[in-house]
């Protein structure tokens, strides 16, 4: 038996509402993280747009033509929320590795206050700017 058009364009339009509401809860979970790495909320909340816009923009684009050329758009969505969410699991972990890495690097490099900011907003972007690319390329998926 197939199921009916309305039933798979709801159950579709329910994955897209239930995508959006964990991409707000990662910006907010991001930025307080963010916040401790930078040291002033107001920058964490800077980078997170910068890198959440850059990374939806991006994601589109780029996963939005591999959408476009994909046989199954569908498991390309699905594939594409598993990796989010897979890296979420592992963001404590990951955003802890980009930390030391810092440490390490700003310890060795000793840049001025001007290049400690610079080198703080690459990590920052270092570690939320893959799953905003994958958070991008899931509407161009779902609606394809």
């Amino acid at each position: 038996m197939k199921p009916h058009p309305r039933l798979i364009s709801a159950a579709l339009l329910g994955c897209l509402v239930v995508s959006g509401m964990a991409g707000l809860i990662y910006e907010i979970v991001w930025a307080r993280y963010l916040a401790l790495f930078l040291g002033h909320t107001s920058y964490a909340v800077m980078m997170v747009l910068v890198a959440f816009m850059g990374g939806l923009a991006l994601g589109s684009f780029w996963l939005g033509r591999r959408a476009d050329r994909s046989r199954e758009p569908l498991a390309l969505y699905a594939w594409l929320e598993v990796g989010i969410g897979m890296f979420g699991l592992v963001f404590p972990w990951y955003y802890a590795a980009c930390h030391w890495a810092f440490v390490a690097l700003a310890r060795g490099a000793q840049p001025g206050p001007a290049g400690l900011l610079a080198l703080k907003f690459v990590f920052s972007l270092l570690a939320i700017f893959l799953p905003t690319v994958l958070m991008g390329g899931t509407l161009p998926a779902l609606a394809k």
